[in-house]
């Protein structure tokens, strides 16, 4: 039966969850996003707690939920990770691009007022 090996795996899980992940702050930082995506997408994401306790899904269901959004969270995380990267990249291009047309500017301008006088 899926579902009673999944209530032995949820079983497990809970005690590891209670025993070394309720003080990490990885661990509460997830149940805060899974509370906070609960709320903006009820339909869409049910965080484990939730549906185990206040659905009628299926347990071994809930588990392949929780797979999901684990996944859903890596890419999610990992893209926005890249795309960070490629953010200071451009910053970094940029000011340095505008550092050198400064640079070019103040010294026209130095010889400009230099001709001037």
């Amino acid at each position: 039966n899926p579902d009673a090996e999944a209530m032995c795996d949820l079983a497990m899980y809970n005690y590891i969850e209670m025993r070394d992940l309720v003080n990490k702050k990885s661990f509460l930082l997830r149940k805060k996003l899974d509370n906070l995506l609960h709320w903006m997408f009820p339909q869409w994401w049910v965080p484990l707690y939730t549906s185990v306790t206040f659905t009628r899904m299926r347990y071994h269901e809930c588990i392949k939920n929780r797979l999901w959004q684990d996944q859903a969270l890596t890419y999610i995380s990992s893209a926005g990770g890249v795309v960070s990267l490629l953010g200071v990249y451009l910053i970094a291009r940029h000011k340095a691009t505008n550092q050198y047309i400064m640079d070019g500017t103040s010294l026209l301008l130095h010889y400009i007022s230099k001709y001037v006088k």
